[in-house]
């Protein structure tokens, strides 16, 4: 019973988008289409983390000296 109560909601909701669309101007309505398809398109990742060049390992090298000697030791 939910499942029919989830595709009849389903179903009408997508009605009422058809119905919104029809009355657009014809760009409107390819714009809101492809932004759409864009969020339902499961092919593309979740998560998109920006691809950065390689860091300089003598760069980290100096990170480490910045990090602050732990509490409760001395140096």
């Amino acid at each position: 019973m939910p499942l029919v109560i989830f595709f009849t909601i389903h179903t009408l909701s997508i009605q009422v988008l058809f119905f919104a669309f029809s009355y657009m101007s014809r760009r409107n309505a390819l714009q809101f289409y492809t932004i759409i398809l864009y969020m339902l398109d499961e092919s593309r990742p979740l998560n998109r983390t920006p691809t950065y060049p390689d860091p300089d390992p003598s760069l980290a090298m100096d990170s480490q000296r910045l990090i602050p000697p732990a509490l409760g030791k001395d140096r």
